[in-house]
């Protein structure tokens, strides 16, 4: 039976979650439990296995056991925020590994093969796309070339201010129990987004000259009621209980944003004057949501308020905005080198391809962002793709009128302010928007110890005034 690279890549991905499930419960992944699971034959699932090992997801130890690479799938859960896929182990470390053995390559070859996209590694396929396509470009692409080779310059920064900022969330589900037996359950999402305005002068960021902000803020109140400007309790209804999970993480997401939007306009209302790039973490935007549940919908309209805000004040400000993000699973230029270079590119995204077609400094064409169904329509939206290092670079940015020249500059102040990670599982890009990502993570990790020490002291303490009460 002929497989084809979509039934390839499926049956793949289906065994590296069986493959992770099996070794979360047991500590290990045996070939006899697999093959019940699996439901496919031994010969068939060994090659399988010889692939994920290839991919450094597996690591065989003799014996017809495997154990899963901890730090590389965990470092990438780190760096999602949820469950990787296979193209996500498609990354800068499987490259620095092709180069040092020529058996890894040849491995690695054989399954692009088998996916589909062996099209990358071949280096006349590479020197094709820097040249002009067999056919024009489409009108949303600026220019005449798909792949714009050493353009990104390294400038000196000096009395430049780069602003970062980034936000963060996690759901957590409670069960609060008495002598063993849950007495009430709770679902909390715990968010926080913080910005960082970095200075450089002569080059280097000044860290004295720097701001760092982070929302929500702590405030003791002693003995006062709190004023709860935005009510946080949200009720979601559903007639399939399933779908609750669900519905939660979204609210969760739509209110992580809201308080990064109302933390970006506090930032440019109050330093956008001397401001010369603001990056926000993810996209500009949020992707859209076809959702009919009425808590959500007001969410998501009160995040389009506040984006459309956070745009005006930018404006007003002639201060250029970009988003930013990585590990991007959007496929827009895969689908143009296909059509328009004849390439035949399947199961993978932009940041896979272009992980082997870019070289350092190199960036794509500026395209014009197409309308995204679920999304609110947005005028002069574009968006590139920029390789920094061994990483790739996805930005986004809305045009005042001056596409190339807004590009031209968040090019090359994200190329000059990159730093580079200090491990896998570290979220890259400029200084600032490291910063202000990692200042998000501990900010929310934060609210999320104390409301734990509060919701048990204060759930002891009521179990206490109950058995009073009983006396």
């Amino acid at each position: 039976m002929v497989r084809t690279p979509a039934v390839y890549y499926d049956k793949l991905s289906a065994i590296l979650r069986i493959c992770l499930d099996l070794y979360n419960k047991y500590g290990v992944v045996s070939l006899d439990k697999l093959i019940d699971e699996a439901n496919i034959g031994e010969r068939m699932l060994r090659e399988y296995l010889k692939d994920l090992v290839a991919l450094n997801i597996l690591i065989y130890v003799g014996g017809g056991q495997y154990l899963v690479n901890q730090d590389r799938v965990e470092s990438l859960i780190r760096l999602l925020g949820g469950e990787p896929k296979i193209v996500d182990f498609i990354d800068p470390s499987l490259v620095r590994g092709m180069k040092t053995s020529r058996e890894i390559t040849v491995r690695i070859t054989r399954i692009f093969e088998k996916l589909g996209i062996k099209d990358v590694l071949d280096i006349r396929i590479k020197e094709r796309v820097r040249g002009e396509p067999q056919k024009p470009l489409p009108q949303s692409v600026l220019g005449d070339k798909l792949i714009l080779s050493g353009v990104c310059r390294k400038v000196i920064l000096d009395d430049i201010r780069i602003s970062g900022s980034a936000s963060t969330y996690v759901v957590r589900d409670y069960s609060l129990n008495i002598h063993g037996e849950p007495f009430a359950f709770l679902t909390i999402a715990y968010v926080g987004a913080s910005a960082f305005v970095g200075y450089y002068r002569n080059n280097m960021l000044v860290v004295d000259e720097s701001v760092v902000r982070s929302i929500p803020r702590f405030e003791v109140y002693e003995g006062r009621s709190p004023f709860i400007e935005e009510e946080p309790f949200y009720e979601l209804v559903t007639e399939y209980p399933e779908l609750l999970g669900i519905g939660r993480k979204l609210a969760a997401r739509l209110i992580s944003e809201l308080i990064h939007y109302k933390l970006d306009i506090e930032i440019l209302e109050e330093f956008g004057d001397d401001m010369d790039l603001y990056i926000r973490y993810h996209s500009l935007l949020p992707h859209g949501y076809i959702i009919s549940a009425r808590r959500l919908m007001e969410l998501q309209n009160k995040v389009y308020g506040a984006f459309e805000k956070f745009l005006e004040i930018a404006r007003k400000k002639n201060v250029v905005v970009a988003g930013l993000s990585i590990k991007s699973h959007d496929n827009l230029f895969v689908k143009l080198l296909n059509n328009h270079y004849g390439l035949k590119l399947m199961n993978v995204n932009d940041d896979n391809v272009l992980l082997f077609l870019l070289n350092d400094g190199d960036t794509t064409a500026v395209v014009n962002r197409p309308v995204e169904r679920g999304r609110v329509r947005i005028d002069n939206w574009y968006e590139f793709y920029m390789k920094v290092g061994d990483e790739i670079l996805k930005l986004e940015y809305i045009s005042y009128g001056k596409p190339i020249e807004e590009y031209a500059k968040i090019r090359d102040l994200v190329y000059s302010s990159y730093v580079v990670r200090p491990a896998q599982s570290v979220i890259y890009g400029p200084g600032p928007v490291v910063m202000a990502y990692d200042r998000a993570q501990f900010h929310a990790n934060e609210i999320e110890r104390l409301v734990r020490s509060i919701l048990d002291g204060t759930f002891r303490s009521f179990m206490r005034a109950m058995r009073r009460g009983k006396r």
